[in-house]
């Protein structure tokens, strides 16, 4: 295999995509307000409000539990927008 042929086939190596991978595109896409389902973890299946991305790149999520409203920060893999 020649340097050309060599470098054209490491320059369109990509990873695959997987679904966290995805799920982090998606969420990144997702509007202040919108719902957000909470796909693993102690939330798991809980959908709350997206307040927006913190500092740290952590989803910030208003979840209404036991009777009141609380503001989690969970990493994008945890999330994705809700149907």
């Amino acid at each position: 295999m020649t340097k050309t042929e060599l470098a054209l086939k490491s320059e369109f190596n990509v990873a695959p995509v997987t679904p966290g991978m995805m799920r982090t595109f998606a969420v990144s896409l997702a509007r202040e307000g919108q719902a957000i389902k909470v796909t693993a973890g102690p939330f798991a299946n809980l959908v709350g409000q997206l307040e927006g991305m913190d500092a740290n790149g952590r989803v910030r999520v208003l979840l209404e539990l036991m009777g009141g409203t609380v503001r989690v920060a969970l990493p994008q893999t945890l999330v994705a927008p809700s149907q």
